[in-house]
């Protein structure tokens, strides 16, 4: 009994210390991170505040079609849901879908994040080179998602 405890333990540290990780070197170094030319120099990138929110909400609806499959859904992964053509597409839009990512993000803490659009983080992070994970931290999406959002607003108030 002891040894299938111990076992069960080992695995499940083994399992933190890889999700912590992976999303930390996501961040700080770049491993998902698109390259600077590519995303901005795409031709799906419009040029109108008004396409570019019609362009994001497209490829959300998306990336919600497809993390809403079973396949996905049953995943503890997050790249599972952040490994895909909408939310790369999103990515490559860059900075100008920076206040829709975080409003998605705020829409979702409201509503108990029933959308999994805490995983939106992970974009912000991408197209802001703003890394908000410490070293010390056990990796909690939400919490992460929720620390950009109060970043986001820091940024607004420090720009007014």
């Amino acid at each position: 009994m002891g040894s299938k405890i111990a076992k069960y333990v080992t695995i499940t540290i083994f399992f933190v210390q890889v999700l912590y990780i992976g999303t930390d070197t996501m961040c700080k170094e770049g491993i998902f991170k698109m390259k600077q030319e590519n995303r901005t120099d795409n031709d799906n990138v419009p040029d109108d505040k008004q396409s570019i929110k019609k362009r994001f909400e497209a490829l959300y609806s998306q990336w919600q079609d497809y993390i809403n499959q079973p396949k996905v859904q049953i995943s503890s992964r997050s790249q599972d849901y952040i490994n895909c053509k909408p939310y790369n597409d999103m990515i490559k839009m860059g900075e100008p879908i920076l206040p829709y990512l975080i409003e998605k993000m705020k829409n979702g803490k409201l509503s108990s994040w029933k959308e999994n659009q805490f995983f939106l983080w992970h974009a912000v992070c991408n197209i802001s080179n703003v890394n908000l994970i410490k070293d010390d931290d056990a990796v909690v999406e939400q919490n992460i998602a929720e620390r950009y959002i109060n970043w986001w607003e820091a940024e607004k108030q420090a720009n007014k």
